[in-house]
């Protein structure tokens, strides 16, 4: 029986927003970039971390993580103290369409391992996006810990617009994971080894 981690995002939140947010997360270089030559709009330009465009369909994607930022989230698990065994590896991230942790409510459903490194991800996810969060779950619909729940404090994604720029903006100003972000949720983390 494997333990992961588990976060559960409002159902209108996309993949490739995850995808920026995690790489920001992860410590990649945002920058603003020009959206066009017709407007004042710019966008927060973000690599790291891909949506792959094979894997897309209505409930999935698959994102892959390059070697730059697995090598950050190996560097982040170190210096907290724990030894997160596939920190080097992808994440194996597949955003998914599915039920929330009610049962009821339909989410984008993010699946992490239970390493610090992996909650955090999961916990500064869910703050952003508003959601919920499992430390741990052993897929049997059975929590080891407890459930955590965040309000969003992103604006909502919008295709154009003030509201769109208000939350290209806010995407931007995220900050990057800290040891004490780490330290912090190291506790919920079920694979949390003395490094």
């Amino acid at each position: 029986m494997s333990v992961d981690c588990n976060a559960y995002l409002p159902v209108t939140t996309e993949a490739s927003d995850v995808a920026d947010a995690i790489a920001i997360l992860l410590g990649a270089k945002v920058t603003m970039e020009p959206l066009d030559n017709y407007s004042d709009s710019v966008y927060a330009k973000v690599g790291g971390v891909e949506v792959d465009p094979s894997t897309i369909t209505f409930a999935y994607a698959n994102l892959s993580i390059n070697a730059t930022l697995q090598r950050k989230a190996y560097e982040l698990a170190r210096g907290a103290g724990v030894v997160e065994a596939d920190a080097s590896a992808s994440l194996g991230l597949a955003p998914t369409l599915g039920l929330d942790v009610d049962r009821r409510t339909p989410a984008l459903y993010v699946h992490l391992g239970s390493g610090p490194v992996r909650v955090a991800i999961a916990v500064r996810l869910a703050q952003f996006f508003g959601g919920s969060v499992v430390p741990q779950d052993s897929g049997a619909g059975k929590y080891e810990g407890k459930v955590l729940r965040f309000k969003r404090r992103a604006p909502r994604a919008a295709q154009n617009g003030k509201a769109w720029q208000t939350y290209q903006n806010a995407l931007a100003a995220l900050r990057p994971l800290s040891l004490a972000d780490i330290k912090a949720y190291r506790k919920y983390a079920y694979h949390a080894k003395e490094g």
